[in-house]
């Protein structure tokens, strides 16, 4: 007799002459003496006579508390017996539907969970045709991995090779708050936590190679800057200023632009675009005198409200009414906004004409047909009054529509932008002045 199979599909190509009436007689004795001596049962032999003896072979259900769902399409195979209950063989499973038959000596289900019967397989195929997906995603899946706390000693070891490192490579003591590094070693450690046992030298890479690689993302983030900077410049949302700062190590004094905007988000943005060392070599005594004349000059510009001003407040919504402002600056600013409400309603009439333009010249040279004739009207609907708006006029324009406005004092934040991405959609002409006026930064201290 041969060896017992351990957990392992039975192909029916081995089963032989198992459909004669020996092979079935010496299994009923095989298994009825299997308690008594040590021989024993191939799952080639119990899974040919669950086939081919549907009368004298069956699967029982299992008894006890098993948890597994493989259990609902596996059982243990016996052997029927007219006046008692089916005697089961010891040592094997079977499939319910395919006959497949495994040993079973360790009570692990884990190839139970892999088997596919082909009646498993078409119930997937309808599955698949119907959109429902079979395979189970992990539990873990749908939870955030819970933060590992580290050991005291661990964290002790953290804190000394940081004072090795700042104290060997004399460090300022603020660089392990740096955020750059922060995320670096947070990368590093979801890359150990993936491969596991990462050498350092693998991720780290040396001095000459992160050199060589600054081009290559420098290009990479102009490229981005360039893409993001195209629709405030459509929309003359971008202020670009000129600023000087002082290197006190080298003492030498760098000039530098920086472009601050409002996105189509209504979000703030403002980058350094470009820097250079200022070699002025004029440093006399009339170029100091120039500057500080012109210094001058503007300090006592500074206190000069002029009608821009006046437009950012009122652009506000908290601000909008401009209280303590007398009734002259009050029309003066609402002339200032209805006349760059004008110049906006002009430039997009005319981006209209000029894409309706080339669409039109776009289908003339695909040859597209023409488009049907305008249905007549009868002749009392010519008499019959039209819209509103179309016979009399806006009743008020958007400056009106603005202040008449019930706003909630509870919902106004302090960043108006949130208020004009809000109401961009009724309040179109207005919300493209306000990114053209909240772009510019009210002060330049930051860079000074």
């Amino acid at each position: 007799m041969s060896s017992p199979e351990i957990l392992s599909p039975v192909s029916i190509s081995r089963v032989g002459n198992a459909n004669s009436s020996d092979s079935n007689t010496s299994l009923v004795k095989l298994s009825t003496s299997s308690s008594r001596n040590s021989i024993k049962l191939t799952s080639t032999q119990v899974q040919s006579m669950l086939r081919i003896k549907p009368e004298q072979y069956t699967i029982i259900e299992t008894t006890g508390k098993r948890k597994s769902d493989c259990w609902s399409s596996f059982g243990f195979p016996a052997i029927v017996k007219k006046n008692s209950d089916p005697q089961r063989i010891d040592g094997f499973v079977s499939c319910k539907k395919c006959f497949t038959t495994y040993s079973f000596v360790s009570n692990s289900t884990r190839m139970l969970s892999q088997h596919n019967c082909e009646s498993s397989k078409k119930r997937n195929k309808i599955l698949e045709a119907n959109g429902t997906s079979t395979t189970q995603e992990c539990l873990t899946s749908f939870f955030r991995a819970k933060q590992t706390s580290l050991k005291e000693s661990e964290i002790m070891k953290i804190k000394d090779l940081q004072v090795e490192w700042i104290c060997q490579s004399i460090r300022p003591f603020s660089i392990v708050e740096d955020n750059g590094l922060r995320r670096l070693i947070q990368e590093c450690v979801s890359i150990d936590d993936r491969y596991e046992n990462v050498n350092v030298d693998q991720v780290l890479r040396d001095a000459d190679v992160t050199a060589a690689h600054i081009s290559k993302l420098a290009e990479k983030h102009r490229a981005r800057i360039s893409e993001e900077l195209l629709k405030p410049l459509q929309n003359d949302a971008v202020t670009f200023c000129p600023y000087m700062w002082s290197d006190p190590v080298y003492q030498v004094s760098y000039l530098g632009i920086t472009a601050t905007f409002v996105n189509d988000q209504f979000e703030f943005r403002s980058y350094d675009l470009c820097c250079s060392p200022f070699e002025e070599e004029d440093k006399t005594v009339e170029s100091i005198r120039f500057f500080r004349l012109r210094l001058l000059e503007l300090l006592e510009s500074i206190f000069v409200l002029e009608s821009i001003h006046f437009a950012a407040t009122f652009l506000h919504p908290r601000y909008r009414y401009l209280r303590k402002c007398s009734n002259a600056q009050i029309n003066a600013c609402k002339s200032y906004v209805r006349r760059h409400l004008k110049e906006i309603s002009e430039r997009e009439n005319l981006k209209h004409v000029l894409l309706t333009r080339e669409s039109e010249q776009t289908s003339d040279q695909n040859g597209a047909p023409e488009p049907p004739l305008k249905k007549k009207k009868r002749f009392s609907e010519e008499y019959k009054p039209g819209d509103i708006g179309d016979e009399y006029g806006e009743t008020e324009d958007e400056v009106d529509k603005y202040l008449s406005m019930r706003i909630d004092p509870e919902l106004v934040v302090d960043n108006p932008l949130v208020f004009w991405k809000f109401h961009q959609k009724n309040l179109p002409l207005l919300s493209k002045l306000a990114r053209m006026i909240h772009c510019i930064p009210a002060t330049t201290a930051t860079v000074e």
